[in-house]
């Protein structure tokens, strides 16, 4: 617990929090820009937004996961979807998107499942084996001490939902 008080006072803010900021008007710069040269928004203009977007968001998101920071990462990968959102592109476009990510994912936690020896060894190769801890701590959460402390979150969140719940028959 006291690594959590320690790390929330202002005296140990880290260079990603501040790439989070940046980001966030970097990307807001690149929307408004690209919105004011082409007004109308066609799939070709609204795909060639998206690469930019995607461009600027992967050079932090890079240097996020040579660290051992998948929380950092995530939140990049938040912040860059959030700003997508409110980019203007079209819809079919960012649903075809988001569809061809969950298919992806869901291949990866199937390769991960039925080929855990080699993804190991692919992801220690490549200088993201912090990367597979996660993910077999998020999948076996009950086995591994590494996600202890999120189940524990989890499980005080949970509890404390119940309770409320339970004292003011609330429906969640």
């Amino acid at each position: 617990m006291g690594g959590l008080v320690s790390n929330s006072c202002f005296g140990s803010l880290q260079p990603a929090e501040f790439m989070k900021v940046f980001l966030i008007i970097f990307l807001a710069h690149i929307m408004v820009t690209h919105n004011e040269k082409y007004p109308e928004h066609t799939v070709k203009m609204d795909l060639w937004l998206l690469v930019k977007i995607g461009i600027a968001a992967v050079i932090p998101i890079f240097f996020l996961v040579k660290q051992p920071d998948l929380g950092g990462v995530l939140v990049l990968i938040a912040i860059t979807a959030c700003m997508i959102l409110v980019s203007g592109i079209k819809w079919r476009i960012i649903l075809s998107i988001l569809g061809g990510i969950i298919i992806a994912g869901c291949i990866v936690v199937i390769l991960y499942i039925s080929f855990p020896e080699q993804t190991e060894t692919f992801l220690e190769s490549t200088g993201l084996d912090h990367v597979e801890g996660r993910f077999n701590a998020w999948l076996n959460t009950d086995e591994n001490t590494q996600g202890g402390c999120l189940s524990a979150y989890s499980c005080h969140a949970s509890n404390w939902f119940w309770s409320v719940d339970r004292e003011r028959n609330w429906r969640l």
